[in-house]
């Protein structure tokens, strides 16, 4: 992990403040969490990135194509696999 990103990281723990620990199938410590303190789902992120689609395609003549998180993952994926079947 980077720095910059681990500084980011323990920025997100500091600024949430002292909230009630959440166990979710034995997990805790959640990283993001929503204003009642329960774990953020996938849900969570379609609606946030949909949102801000809308604002952005209200504000710009060139509009932004339907984005989902599971797309946002192709253009990471498919050259971290490319790399790594070139290793084998």
């Amino acid at each position: 992990m980077s720095e910059p990103v681990y500084r980011a990281l323990k920025r997100v723990l500091k600024n949430r403040g002292k909230k009630t620990t959440i166990t979710v199938d034995g997990y805790t410590n959640f990283l993001f969490l929503k204003r009642d303190g329960t774990p953020k789902v996938g849900m969570d992120y379609n609606n946030m990135i949909r949102g801000l689609v809308k604002k952005y395609n209200k504000q710009h003549k060139e509009q932004l194509p339907n984005i989902t998180p599971h797309s946002l993952r192709h253009p990471y994926v498919k050259p971290t696999t490319k790399n790594f079947h070139s290793l084998c």
